[in-house]
């Protein structure tokens, strides 16, 4: 009876978070609200549940990754203010045409991922280009966390031989190289490049119909933009080229930088190329509104992330994961469907592939199926369900927009969870003829 209580609290956690969350409700009160759910209904004791599981999940995401969030705030800030975000905008355009602006930047965003930069690194690099994009052509900046998930949440963190931690971590648990699944991946790739850059384009169209624009004051901004001149193309790129080289060089198989060393090497570039227009002063005050800025937006992910801790502290956790191999039907849609039950309970495709890989990888292996397709399946599977409005990253995105999920949670979904979950479905039906 316990155990039945405490996964009917855990779903209905998960359905008060979701709730609470296109309510436009402060994302802290979702986090607490949703925690103490399953902790009464799971049997556990609230205080010690809150300051133990809730409050280690808060605070070990913060030191693992405020550094990032500060000195990527900053950088993307002189990206900002320097005329750097805006040039390479413009060559974008100009070089893709206004109509493909829209189609060149996620392709972009996605070939740097697939090469190796950090999802979160690219957040804060093309997050200024991207606002510059959508000022220009009037897109309503709701749309922004949409693009920025389709460039670097789906085919960037699934194509096989990818770095992402994802990949790995499946391709890794089943003992297959990371390209495994090669040609049923690429299609998903395939599709989900084309499909993607066409189903966005449609809900741009169907905003323009509507009359939506990039913030209401945009033509004054407009006005603002116009008599601002701005750098050369060459100072514009190199400080952008020198962090992702940064980001990816290596040295006896090991990286020479770590991620935030190889942005403050892109913040210094960036400075150093300004410094007559910027000087000391301007730039000290801009690490102070950096500091503010990164301290609110990674609190708001850390009380969602500290929900997700709850979550597997509770007794219902292990039952999930232990009936998740009995799902019935055939053996990789019911891998498919086990993975996505996985990335919807703890939010994260690289965590739920960490508790699943291992667990159902030998299982479903014995059964007869391919490891290859396995291995590809699960990792096209995670990106689906991972972008579940309780999502660190789709948090940070949403508030980086400064939106609500109510708002901007929709386009996401779309582009996030709807075409990942066609794009597994491409990937099994082509694997099915070759495996």
């Amino acid at each position: 009876m316990t155990q039945a209580l405490s996964v009917i609290g855990l779903l209905l956690s998960l359905a008060v978070l979701v709730i609470l969350c296109m309510k436009g409700v402060n994302i802290f009160i979702c986090g607490i609200v949703s925690s103490l759910v399953v902790t009464v209904f799971s049997g556990m004791d609230v205080y010690s549940t809150l300051k133990t599981a809730y409050m280690s999940g808060f605070v070990s995401f913060m030191q693992s990754w405020f550094l990032m969030f500060f000195i990527g705030t900053f950088y993307g800030k002189l990206l900002e203010v320097t005329g750097v975000a805006e040039k390479v905008a413009k060559t974008i355009m100009q070089f893709a045409g206004r109509k493909f602006s829209l189609i060149a930047l996620p392709i972009a965003m996605g070939i740097l991922v697939y090469c190796g930069l950090n999802g979160f690194v690219a957040i804060f690099i093309f997050w200024p280009i991207m606002t510059e994009v959508f000022k220009d052509l009037d897109v309503p900046k709701r749309l922004m966390p949409a693009m920025y998930f389709l460039g670097t949440g789906t085919f960037a963190n699934f194509a096989p031989g990818t770095p992402s931690i994802l990949n790995n971590i499946v391709t890794g648990s089943l003992g297959v190289a990371p390209s495994a699944g090669f040609i049923p991946g690429m299609c998903a790739v395939i599709f989900t490049v084309i499909v993607g850059c066409l189903w966005f384009q449609a809900i741009v169209n169907k905003c323009r119909r509507n009359d939506e624009h990039f913030a209401s004051d945009y033509q004054e901004e407009q006005e603002e933009r116009e008599e601002r001149e701005l750098p050369s193309l060459l100072t514009s790129a190199l400080p952008l080229v020198l962090t992702v080289f940064c980001v990816n060089v290596q040295w006896g198989g090991k990286n020479v930088f770590e991620i935030e060393e190889a942005m403050l090497i892109g913040c210094a570039a960036a400075w150093l190329l300004s410094y007559k227009e910027l000087g000391f002063r301007k730039v000290v005050g801009y690490i102070g509104e950096s500091a503010e800025s990164s301290v609110s937006l990674i609190a708001l992910t850390c009380a969602i992330v500290g929900f997700g801790y709850v979550i597997q502290a509770s007794p219902a956790f292990q039952t999930i994961v232990d009936l998740i191999p009995r799902i019935p039907g055939p053996p990789l849609v019911s891998l498919a469907l086990a993975t996505n039950v996985m990335c919807s309970i703890t939010g994260t495709a690289s965590g739920a592939a960490g508790i699943v890989a291992p667990i159902l990888g030998p299982i479903y292996t014995a059964m007869g199926l391919n490891p290859e397709m396995a291995a590809r399946t699960m990792v096209v599977s995670a990106t689906a369900f991972d972008s579940v409005p309780h999502n660190g990253t789709v948090v940070f995105a949403i508030k980086k927009a400064k939106e609500s999920h109510k708002t901007a949670y929709w386009p996401l979904f779309q582009m996030s969870v709807l075409l990942p979950i066609m794009a597994s479905i491409v990937c099994m039906v082509v694997g099915s003829f070759i495996y």
